[in-house]
């Protein structure tokens, strides 16, 4: 399971006292003006309860997921591979996230490349005597 069920169940209570509160101050209160509170409360509240990450509870979703969401905040400086290159002679950088890698590529000022597997995603900074690679996995 991705998502810890607490935060959701939480998150609904919170939606439901919202609504109550709202509901008080709007209709059985003298200023309504304090409405707006609970009011605001309800919006942000809702946009956790319906973002479809929360939702996810496969790691395979969860792969497709973040795979899309680098591909959609990072479209401009990504480019895919349709081979592996060889990599021979330069020393191989594994880092932990894509964050790592992010911070790599502001440094260089060099594309992001990445390769589909058939169990993961590479995303590569190249150098040129070293290559910095980032694995996205269904297991992580």
């Amino acid at each position: 399971m991705v998502i810890d069920m607490s935060k959701k169940v939480i998150s609904i209570g919170l939606l439901l006292v919202s609504i109550a509160a709202f509901v008080y101050l709007l209709f059985f209160t003298d200023n309504k003006l304090y409405s707006a509170i609970p009011f605001t409360i309800m919006l942000i509240d809702l946009t956790f309860v319906f973002d479809r990450s929360n939702f996810i509870t496969d790691n395979k979703e969860k792969y497709e997921y973040d795979f899309k969401q680098i591909m959609k905040t990072y479209y401009s400086i990504l480019a895919e591979l349709v081979e592996m290159p060889d990599f021979t002679g330069k020393d191989i950088v594994k880092v932990k996230s894509f964050d790592d890698l992010l911070n790599i590529q502001d440094q260089l000022q060099k594309p992001i490349y990445y390769i589909r597997n058939k169990n993961s995603i590479s995303f590569m900074v190249i150098e040129e005597t070293i290559v910095s690679i980032y694995s996205l996995k269904p297991n992580k």
